[in-house]
C-alpha cells in the first residue's frame, strides 16, 4: 500500500478545527494533525485502530471513484473468499477541498493480493494492465 500522506499546512486536522494537518490516513484519507496521526513503517494512518491493522498487513488493491464500482468489487472478492474492504475519502471532502482527487481505496489482505488481482481480471472488472505496468 502506498500513498500521499504529507499534506500542505492549508488543511485542517479532521479532528481538531482550526489545527493544521499535518498527513493524510493512508487507508481512508482523513487528514490529520501531527497528535493524531500514527506513523507505520512508511505509511502514516489515522486514530483508527483497524487502520493501523490495515496498513500493516493489507495491500491496496485498486482504486475507483463511485462508491457503487468499489461495493461491486469488494461483493465480487467476498463472494469468492477473499475479504475485501473499501474506505472512501468523500466523508473528508470539506477538509481535504473539492479537488482533491476523492475516490474509494480497495483493500485486500496482503495474503491474498495476487489471487484477488487474477479475480479482479478474469471477471473483467479490472484491466489487466494499468499504464503497462500491474499494480503493486
Amino acid at each position: 500500500m502506498t500513498g500521499k500522506s504529507i499534506v500542505s499546512s492549508e488543511l485542517e486536522c479532521g479532528n481538531h478545527a482550526g489545527v493544521n494537518a499535518a498527513a493524510v490516513c493512508s487507508v481512508c484519507g482523513k487528514p490529520v494533525c501531527s497528535d493524531c496521526c500514527v506513523q507505520l513503517d512508511t505509511f502514516i494512518v489515522c486514530d483508527d485502530r483497524s487502520h493501523r491493522m490495515i496498513a500493516q498487513q493489507w495491500s491496496l488493491l485498486y482504486r475507483v471513484e463511485s462508491d457503487f464500482e468499489a461495493d461491486m468489487i469488494v461483493a465480487n472478492l467476498v463472494g469468492n473468499g477473499i475479504p475485501a474492504q473499501a474506505f472512501s475519502s468523500r466523508a473528508f471532502k470539506l477538509t481535504i477541498g473539492e479537488n482533491s482527487g476523492d475516490g474509494v481505496n480497495i483493500f485486500v489482505s496482503s495474503a491474498d493480493y495476487l489471487r484477488a488481482m487474477d479475480l479482479l481480471t478474469v471477471l473483467e472488472l479490472i484491466p489487466t494492465l494499468i499504464n503497462n505496468q500491474l499494480l503493486n
